[in-house]
């Protein structure tokens, strides 16, 4: 997002923003479709595989913006309360995958 907010009025391809941010064009692909559907970037007409930084209220690039400038000014901090929330996320989903293998299932209703 940052990297697509850099330059705003410019239209970016997956392959353009995979090389630049040094990832698979399928992660940027992804990326670039989440962005799109959380309103933050928008999706060229014409051409599908293009998109740019254009953010679909006043507020959300009010939040951009901020999150922008603390990126700049306190990188490890962000860095770290990602890689934080990342952490997080992959414990809770290992935690439930173990509960599930521990569930009794009643074999009648799912025949």
């Amino acid at each position: 997002m940052l990297l697509l907010r850099s330059d705003s009025a410019r239209w970016w391809s997956c392959d353009e923003v995979a090389t630049s941010l040094r990832i698979r064009p399928a992660l940027a692909r992804s990326a670039l479709s989440r962005l799109v559907d959380r309103g933050l970037c928008q999706a060229g007409v014409s051409q599908r595989e293009l998109t740019k930084y254009a953010p679909s209220q006043s507020e959300v690039e009010t939040a951009v913006d901020m999150l922008a400038w603390l990126y700049r000014e306190q990188r490890i901090e962000v860095l770290v309360f990602i890689s934080r929330a990342a952490i997080a996320r992959v414990r809770h989903d290992a935690l439930r995958t173990f509960a599930e293998a521990f569930r009794i299932l009643d074999h009648k209703k799912h025949k």
